[in-house]
């Protein structure tokens, strides 16, 4: 379930990057002057959906790396345990909890200059956001590392049931794919922080900090590359 909902985040930032490139796109191409100031209302509805989508992949691939922690910590029993559902309640938990500080960062009374997902004044609340969703990042990649080679060391181990060692080889394949796309999820995160530390602080009130922003999203990216990593491994 946890698979399935990452993948319906995926799609939702997908498909709402596409609406949301698609206006601006139209109203560039016809020199329409709203292409550079949004108000608030269309910021939102624009804007918002795709902060929930990538919040959302965060939260699901982070329960997914605690599922597979029970799931190598108690093979024995795992497959019988009727407790499963608790991952995914979780997972909504937490998007939760990172909404209304998202709502905060909206001033709903103005007009805004158009930008990346953070409209002006409203930075201090997702920087406030970055602290856990960076440490979230971080412990889901260590412990598909380390659950992947605990895996393996134990599948070379004898004395287990054939029962034991299929639950061992189910939990190898799923960390082998999962691995790959947390992977992913930090390196986009990093280079976005990186470039954000570097240069686009020192930039940030500056006219052309939009464009540098926009520029250093990848985030956004997952919803055209993560599809195509899924259907690789699918195959």
């Amino acid at each position: 379930m946890l698979m399935r909902f990452h993948y319906f985040y995926i799609v939702a930032l997908m498909f709402s990057c596409c609406i949301d490139f698609t206006l601006t796109l139209y109203r560039f191409q016809t020199r329409d002057a709203r292409v550079s100031i949004l108000s608030s209302q269309e910021l939102f509805l624009r804007r918002f959906p795709q902060l929930i989508a990538i919040y959302g992949t965060f939260s699901s691939m982070f329960m997914m790396s605690v599922e597979r922690l029970a799931a190598s910590r108690n093979f024995k029993t795992h497959e019988s345990s009727k407790r499963n559902d608790v991952y995914f309640w979780v997972h909504i938990a937490i998007l939760c909890s990172m909404i209304p500080p998202s709502l905060l960062s909206y001033n709903f009374a103005s007009n805004f200059s158009i930008s990346t997902l953070i409209p002006a004044g409203g930075h201090m609340y997702h920087q406030i956001l970055a602290v856990p969703i960076s440490l979230i990042e971080w412990l889901t990649i260590f412990l598909f590392e380390y659950l992947l080679r605990l895996n393996r060391t134990r599948l070379r181990k004898v004395g287990f049931s054939l029962t034991e060692r299929y639950q061992i080889d189910e939990n190898i394949r799923s960390l082998e794919l999962l691995r790959s796309l947390a992977r992913f999820h930090g390196f986009l995160t990093l280079s976005g922080a990186i470039a954000f530390l570097l240069i686009g602080y020192r930039m940030e009130n500056e006219p052309g900090y939009p464009i540098f922003e926009e520029s250093i999203n990848l985030l956004q990216l997952q919803g055209i590359l993560l599809p195509l990593l899924l259907m690789r491994h699918k195959r």
